[in-house]
């Protein structure tokens, strides 16, 4: 058995065959040689001990994570079981469910079991943020850094290093030196760093923290790429930017850059048009602050609009996430 790392090669498991062709999709969409084996009608345990015996590491492996149609008498009918096997074996790759269980697999399994669970549904998608991925793997497991090199590998703005070095949870730290450090760092960067406003905001978030509506924001963004984010596991089908970055961008010369007024001096900076400028769902007047949830049905389908803090109130019942945004959501009318 091999242990090198192959950069070219995506394995990818699944006991449905018609799924052979969400493969070919992924080589041709990703420029990875794609691997799909199988599952069906074969004993789970022996199939996937064979290939770790035959085949070299891949890069990153796709598992389904119901094997309903594996052989009957196989111990084994879920990808979260296999999982651990092919860790023994393969401990650099991530493993990532794709799945059409989606909820039954989140409720299934241990959050330390995959890196990440895909919507089989949402596979298309999915496949444009696998270069970055791998990439972003690749750099880490060529680094082995400590704490201070993590957060070196993140490039954030000198504000934002002691902070982002405290927000690291206690699982990534205690992996420092040991082979799951990779796994663990993936798993934060992804769930909380990459996926909630904070450190970074999305392309929506940035539209609204320098005052310009979502719809028009394209056009100014050159203007502000010095805020963009450019560290490990970057993605540019996906791109995040630095809160201290659009203070900088934006204030380069302020001492006081998160009092300042960012908008209304952006509105002057990049010659912001007045028709350009966002406003908030609620009231429809001038530059909301935050993006927020329409009421409880919407934030727990993700979808946030611009309100201003006057036309909103804390999810009081979201867990506290300190260093990120608080979850808002807005008022009903009176």
């Amino acid at each position: 058995m091999s242990t090198s790392l192959l950069s070219d090669l995506i394995l990818m498991l699944d006991d449905q065959t018609e799924h052979e062709s969400k493969a070919r999709a992924l080589q041709e969409a990703s420029g990875y040689s794609v691997k799909f084996v199988t599952l069906q009608d074969r004993d789970v345990f022996d199939a996937v001990h064979a290939l770790t015996r035959e085949m070299p590491q891949p890069a990153m492996i796709l598992i389904d994570h119901v094997l309903d149609k594996a052989v009957g008498q196989s111990p084994i009918h879920k990808g979260s079981s296999v999982a651990p096997i092919i860790r023994e074996a393969w401990p650099a790759p991530p493993i990532i469910a794709v799945t059409a269980a989606y909820d039954v697999c989140l409720a299934d399994i241990d959050s330390d079991v995959y890196e990440d669970v895909v919507r089989i549904e949402r596979f298309s998608d999915f496949v444009k943020h696998v270069p970055a991925i791998i990439d972003g793997y690749l750099t880490l497991r060529t680094a082995r850094p400590g704490l201070d090199d993590l957060v070196a590998l993140l490039a954030p703005p000198d504000p934002d290093k002691d902070t982002i070095l405290a927000s690291i949870p206690t699982t990534v730290k205690n992996a420092i030196n040991g082979p799951a450090l990779g796994h663990r760092f993936f798993r934060w960067f992804r769930r909380q760093f990459y996926s909630t406003p904070g450190f970074l905001f999305d392309v929506r978030w940035t539209a609204v923290t320098i005052g310009i509506a979502e719809q028009f924001i394209d056009r100014y963004l050159p203007r502000i790429e010095s805020a963009r984010f450019t560290g490990v596991f970057a993605d540019v089908t996906n791109p995040r930017w630095w809160k201290a970055g659009l203070y900088s961008a934006i204030l380069p010369q302020s001492q006081e850059r998160f009092t300042a007024d960012i908008r209304a001096t952006a509105k002057q900076q990049l010659n912001v048009s007045s028709q350009h400028v966002a406003t908030c769902y609620r009231c429809g007047e001038d530059y909301p602050d935050v993006m927020g949830a329409l009421d409880d049905t919407t934030k727990s389908a993700g979808t946030l609009e611009p309100l201003h803090f006057r036309c909103s109130r804390e999810d009081l019942t979201a867990a506290p996430q300190p260093y990120y945004e608080s979850p808002r959501i807005m008022l009903e009318d009176d």
